[in-house]
């Protein structure tokens, strides 16, 4: 049995099958007012989901630890950049209660521990109960300002048999979006990164771009071992690209804010390079810059400005 033929109905005598969908004029957007990003670390870490990756032993947690006392003390995160008080949740997932009573004290230095900081070292997955513990824990802390998971891994719904790998990312990330962009709060992933070396700092974030991608910042740190200097990239959509120069002390477990990565790497170009002379005595541009693993017209710049 043939069909019966449709007839053609003009668009403006027909239904419009787009009156229901979210749209808005540009003119209606530029219009409208709109807050600023609320900041737990100013520069760093905006609102949303950021991931904070980084090798084992670089230190990362010790990062998260001085973001957490600086916000929720209202003080000073990496000894320079100054934080607005608020509450935070440590979900120090890795760590047990003695090595964070140690850990504390050592950042602290006799001060007292912030009474706005909560702390946690088991929490229920995300797939399983963990998510939900979460927000009832924003709702009953309306002054929560950040929350950082110590690490993403131990609390990530587990994949589904049939779930790619990709999905499986992006679906480890959406729900703590969706908490941070209902209760308007920072939220921090400790995340690790690959063994092999990327040229893009995103690249070298293990996991498949569905983490990358779904994050609203990343920021990966990157440190030598027994080099108590380091280099913290960050890219978001709120945040402007950078790359910030760290110095460790081992000895308290504090992170110092240096300046510029660019201007970082310049004296320590020239460190080498004074070394470099230092134990081979008199060289030529071409010599030093092979002891020092440069390239020849990079040293006779650095030569010139020195």
């Amino acid at each position: 049995m043939n069909e019966p033929e449709k007839k053609f109905v003009p668009l403006d005598q027909a239904r419009n099958p787009a009156s229901n969908l979210p749209l808005v004029s540009a003119a209606e957007l530029v219009a409208r007012q709109f807050r600023e990003p609320k900041w737990a670390i100013p520069e760093l870490v905006p609102e949303g989901v950021s991931i904070l990756a980084g090798a084992p032993k670089t230190g990362k947690s010790w990062l998260a630890l001085d973001f957490a006392i600086a916000v929720a003390g209202g003080r000073e995160a990496m000894g320079k950049v100054a934080c607005e008080a608020g509450e935070v949740l440590l979900l120090a997932l890795e760590d047990t209660e003695r090595r964070l009573n140690s850990r504390l004290k050592a950042v602290l230095q006799g001060a007292p521990a912030p009474a706005d900081l909560s702390i946690a070292t088991k929490w229920n997955r995300a797939d399983a109960g963990g998510l939900q513990d979460l927000k009832s824990w924003l709702i009953a802390h309306p002054k929560a300002r950040l929350v950082i998971v110590d690490t993403l891994q131990t609390i990530r719904a587990r994949p589904g048999r049939d779930e790619g790998v990709y999905a499986s990312d992006y679906a480890a990330i959406t729900g703590f979006k969706r908490l941070a962009d209902a209760f308007t709060v920072p939220v921090v992933l400790v995340h690790h990164i690959r063994k092999d070396a990327a040229t893009d700092p995103l690249d070298s974030v293990s996991g498949t771009f569905g983490l990358t991608g779904s994050a609203d910042t990343i920021l990966v740190l990157k440190r030598k071992p027994n080099d108590h200097n380091a280099l913290l990239y960050v890219r978001g959509r709120d945040v402007n690209e950078a790359e910030v120069a760290l110095q460790f002390d081992g000895d308290t477990g504090k992170w110092l804010r240096l300046g510029a990565g660019e201007d970082f790497r310049k004296t320590e170009e020239r460190r080498a390079i004074i070394r470099a002379v230092i134990d081979g005595g008199p060289m030529t541009p071409r010599e030093i810059a092979e002891a020092i693993g440069k390239k020849p017209g990079t040293v006779r710049v650095a030569l010139l400005r020195m």
